[in-house]
């Protein structure tokens, strides 16, 4: 499940029932998966591929990620990302996945991180305002209510058609 949730890039919820974590011994199945799942879930957490979090959260969190826009216009000799936050609340760790590989990527803030994955089961993400490309993604570690503008540099033929 864990596996799939990540290739989707999607959400899921893990739960259990408490009784079932007691000490009956004809549980004992129960609880070993149950240990399998979220060891499996906070490895994945711990490599930056898993966020963790109440139901409440993830569910606030989304649809305020909902309320955020983005466009792409070209700007002199490079291009820029305007990102519009209609939330109402300043967002953490928004993802932008780009129509290629970009270079370099920063904002006035310095609030762009670069996404890459050094190994097949990880995901490393730069310190604030120091990109590290190419990436086809970046997070905005901080998004203010209002509107971000991010400037980008393609990498050789990736630039986007007009």
């Amino acid at each position: 499940m864990i596996s799939e949730t990540l290739a989707r890039r999607g959400t899921t919820s893990l739960w259990q029932h408490p009784e079932q974590l007691g000490d009956d011994p004809g549980l004992a199945d129960v609880r070993a998966a149950w240990q399998m799942v979220t060891e499996a879930a906070a490895h994945e957490r711990d490599n930056g591929r898993l966020w963790l979090a109440t139901v409440a959260e993830i569910t606030a969190y989304q649809r305020d990620v909902m309320s955020v826009t983005t466009t792409l216009q070209k700007a002199g000799r490079g291009w820029q990302i305007v990102v519009r936050n209609d939330s109402g609340s300043e967002l953490h760790g928004v993802t932008l996945t780009l129509p290629g590989e970009a270079i370099s990527a920063g904002d006035p803030d310095g609030t762009v991180q670069s996404v890459s994955h050094p190994t097949s089961d990880s995901t490393k993400l730069s310190e604030p305002g120091q990109f590290a490309g190419p990436s086809r993604q970046i997070v905005l570690s901080s998004l203010p209510v209002g509107t971000t503008t991010i400037d980008v540099q393609w990498a050789a033929g990736q630039e986007p058609l007009q």
